[in-house]
């Protein structure tokens, strides 16, 4: 099987997977639905200026503007 077979038949099993339901799907569950969106609405004008973002029930994706100022990195001590 040379890479691109092998790469072929990696993705087909994942897409198996996914179809039968293999994923957590976390998101699908609305108390943690709507915890995710109360944290990033939380957040939002803190830390961040929350610019756009999108969920499913598997993925959530999300693009943040940084706010300079609004947070600082403490070190471990």
């Amino acid at each position: 099987m040379n890479e691109s077979e092998s790469l072929n038949f990696r993705l087909t099993r994942i897409e198996h997977y996914l179809d039968e339901g293999a994923s957590a799907c976390l998101l699908k569950n609305p108390q943690l639905a709507q915890l995710m969106h109360g944290t990033l609405d939380y957040f939002d004008e803190r830390r961040y200026g929350l610019f756009a973002w999108c969920g499913c029930c598997q993925a959530l994706a999300w693009l943040p503007l940084y706010i300079p100022g609004s947070h600082t990195v403490r070190k471990k001590q």
